[in-house]
């Protein structure tokens, strides 16, 4: 780094409020710094506009502000002032002299008022106390009570004046900014009669050293601006926002609202979203150390919400708040739903089931349809039904009796693009039909007989339609020269076509696929006649708890 040589002079100097005994030098910095400018050094001389080195006073800076008031004057003389800036406190390096700027001092006035004090301070106003000047010189008409905001020339636009009457000795300054450090000046006016005509002079200001001053309180803060929402996830958002225009004090901390639409689910389904009434504060968030952003996070996917934010300060325990910013509505992304809920089968028979199920929990998802699908336990073949929206049930039929299926029920959602969720599942079995015939005309099939004997074989069964407990081997004797078919029903007792009617065997499930044989001591021990005509039927029984079906 290269080492500081001496700034350039300091710019535009002027003199404002020049009094009998004193005036405020202004400027500007330097353009070129060469370092950084530590302080000024302000020269004054009286009636030579030239510099000299027989200076009649010299006055520095604190620091590097650029306006200082000189006291001290004499009234009615003509005074020149320069300006020079210092860059290093050691060995200092000193600019050279910017001006002169002339003025003169006016007419002596009355002394300042005495015995200046403030009270109830508030935001915005305060009351200032004062007692008559010493010394009056004229006739005294009124009082000028000054409130400077520090000595920020930005701010000397912001002054604020009141004029009281001469018997007055207190008033109340408003219009003041909140948190803001005010120098009180009061002045006394008073008329002197010079040459036939009236002259109002005012005196200096109090002199008191340090100025008399004071901070008004806090209030709440202006509020927060350009609120922005970017990172819109399916549970969560980011936010972030600008200080507000006015602070008003020390900000604490700022509050983000979240609000939600009030809904009414009209469907079950979250499809159709009513408002009910407005929108309603869902979450609060406290940012930490003042920082303008915050991550909310839980919230609802493909969920409308509006967020605004207040900024918060903090006086005596009391929080004072700002008005909301502005208000920006958006809306979370979408996601995979979740299985529905509550499935279960409502009703069966042996051809037909009942689905139910309840929307996605959480209800966050805007359900486009809901697929149910079923098959076989044993079978890889599925089949599929798709469910609209607003319908929880559906049946299914043309199932097979006494068979165990599985069913799942799946909700898919088509807000951004189609999505799926995980199924709910769901295991049943139809209930027991009525076991079918066997088939025609193969009754019996390889049919042997002998004097005592007959032989024959079951056909397979087209379909089972239950748990097939027993089949039973009827024997119909019939009497001779009877005519019989295989279309003639199983007769009842007391039919006097036939001789007699009887079990011949039971076949239990193991053992129903399987040859037997009727007669010869076989089975039941049924004894066949030779040259005899029989009858033989066939009966499958399924059995449900106590139930026989036929």
């Amino acid at each position: 780094t290269t080492k500081q040589t001496a700034p350039s002079p300091p710019l535009n100097i002027n003199t404002e409020r020049v009094g009998a005994r004193f005036v405020t030098v202004q400027w500007s910095s330097p353009v070129y710094t060469n370092g950084v400018v530590r302080r000024y050094r302000v020269f004054v001389q009286s009636g030579s506009s030239s510099p000299s080195t027989n200076w009649q006073r010299v006055n520095e800076t604190l620091n590097a502000q650029t306006q200082l008031t000189l006291r001290g004057l004499t009234p009615v003389t003509t005074y020149s002032v320069w300006v020079a800036a210092i860059n290093v406190d050691g060995d200092e390096l000193i600019s050279d002299l910017a001006g002169p700027a002339t003025f003169t001092t006016i007419e002596e006035a009355s002394s300042p008022p005495r015995n200046i004090l403030f009270a109830n301070v508030t935001s915005t106003s305060v009351v200032v106390k004062w007692s008559q000047p010493s010394n009056i010189y004229g006739t005294l008409v009124n009082y000028n009570v000054s409130l400077i905001p520090s000595l920020d020339a930005k701010k000397e636009q912001q002054r604020q004046s009141v004029k009281v009457a001469e018997n007055t000795l207190s008033t109340t300054v408003g219009n003041l900014l909140p948190f803001t450090y005010y120098i009180i000046e009061v002045r006394a006016g008073a008329i002197r009669i010079a040459d036939g005509s009236s002259l109002l002079l005012w005196s200096d200001p109090n002199t008191d050293e340090p100025p008399l001053s004071f901070t008004t309180k806090q209030s709440a803060p202006s509020r927060p601006v350009n609120l922005k929402v970017a990172d819109v996830l399916s549970r969560s958002v980011y936010i972030k926002w600008g200080r507000p225009k006015n602070s008003n004090g020390i900000i604490q901390f700022y509050e983000a609202f979240l609000f939600q639409m009030n809904k009414q689910d009209v469907d079950g389904s979250l499809n159709s979203l009513q408002p009910t009434s407005a929108w309603k504060v869902t979450q609060r968030y406290r940012t930490k150390n003042n920082s303008t952003q915050v991550d909310i996070k839980a919230l609802s996917p493909y969920t409308q919400y509006r967020v605004t934010v207040k900024a918060v300060n903090v006086m005596d325990g009391v929080e004072l708040v700002s008005k909301s910013s502005q208000r920006i509505t958006f809306k979370t992304n979408d996601e995979d739903p979740a299985a529905p809920s509550s499935c279960a089968i409502d009703q069966r028979n042996a051809t037909m089931v009942y689905v139910t199920w309840q929307p996605p929990l959480p209800l966050d998802y805007q359900v486009a349809y809901y697929d149910v699908t079923y098959g076989f336990q044993r079978e890889a073949e599925t089949y599929s039904i798709k469910v609209y929206v607003y319908d929880h049930r559906v049946q299914v039929n043309y199932l097979l009796p006494f068979t165990e299926y599985n069913i799942t029920v799946t909700a898919f959602t088509n807000n951004t693009r189609l999505r799926q969720g995980p199924p709910c599942y769901l295991k049943t079995r139809t209930e027991i039909g009525t076991p079918p015939a066997p088939s025609k005309p193969q009754i019996p099939v390889n049919v042997t007989a002998t004097s005592n004997s007959v032989t024959l074989s079951l056909p397979a069964l087209n379909e089972i339609n239950g748990p097939i407990r027993s089949v039973e081997i009827i024997v119909v004797e019939l009497k001779r020269g009877i005519q019989w078919s295989e279309a003639s029903p199983l007769p009842k007792p007391g039919d006097n076509r036939i001789v007699k009617q009887y079990v011949a065997e039971e076949l239990f499930n193991d053992q129903r696929d399987k040859q037997f044989v009727v007669g010869a001591n076989k089975g039941s021990n049924v004894l066949l006649k030779s040259n005899t005509t029989y009858a033989f039927y066939v009966q499958w029984i399924a059995q449900e708890e106590v139930n026989v079906l036929y």
